[in-house]
């Protein structure tokens, strides 16, 4: 929670269940996701029911609020390559 200016750079994640990078809350400011790459490596493997059940909020990137610098990444086989609320929580709710 409240993690700010962090890096997080060229990293390999393989078969993450629900999200490969995961920023919670959106209170989360100015960090930077460059050059990582998520793989899923079967379809639906790395799906889950979670966040009020729903399956389809899973991604290789997640992220609630849009203060972030997100990079030059990868997706390869989640149901969403990033996933956010978007403008309806900008802020983030953390």
């Amino acid at each position: 929670h409240g993690t700010h200016h962090a890096v997080v750079d060229q990293n390999v994640v393989w078969d993450a269940k629900a999200n490969g990078l995961y920023i919670e809350d959106g209170n989360e400011l100015r960090n930077t996701l460059s050059q990582n790459v998520m793989i899923c490596s079967i379809l639906n493997k790395c799906k889950v029911n979670w966040v009020s059940g729903a399956a389809s909020q899973t991604a290789g990137i997640f992220m609630i609020g849009m203060s972030n610098n997100i990079l030059e990444n990868r997706i390869v086989g989640y149901e969403n390559g990033i996933w956010t609320p978007g403008s309806f929580r900008g802020s983030g709710h953390g």
